[in-house]
């Protein structure tokens, strides 16, 4: 069996950021940001120096700039149609 895809459990696998404990208050502001910049996370690592290469379903590579583009798209449109954020304080 091959070692890099054998199971691995949540805590023994390598992570680019160390994991936080989230009270509701932290969380509530995680939501938001994600919310107003959901490629934010993705811009600190390319920062960084971290190079990713994505490809489509034939192989190909494509543009990081355009699948980001494409992501806060989307995130605009499901914020328009989603718009009553009553949800998050509802969450304990």
């Amino acid at each position: 069996m091959n070692t890099d895809t054998a199971f691995k459990s949540f805590k023994d696998k390598k992570r680019f950021n160390a994991l936080i404990v989230l009270d509701h208050k932290k969380f509530k502001k995680a939501y938001l940001d994600y919310r107003a910049d959901p490629n934010k996370g993705t811009r600190q690592m390319m920062a960084s120096g971290v190079i990713y290469r994505v490809t489509d379903a034939s192989g190909n590579p494509v543009d990081m700039n355009k699948i980001m583009k494409d992501r806060e798209k989307k995130q605009i449109e499901s914020n328009k149609k989603n718009n009553n954020l009553l949800e998050v304080d509802l969450l304990k």
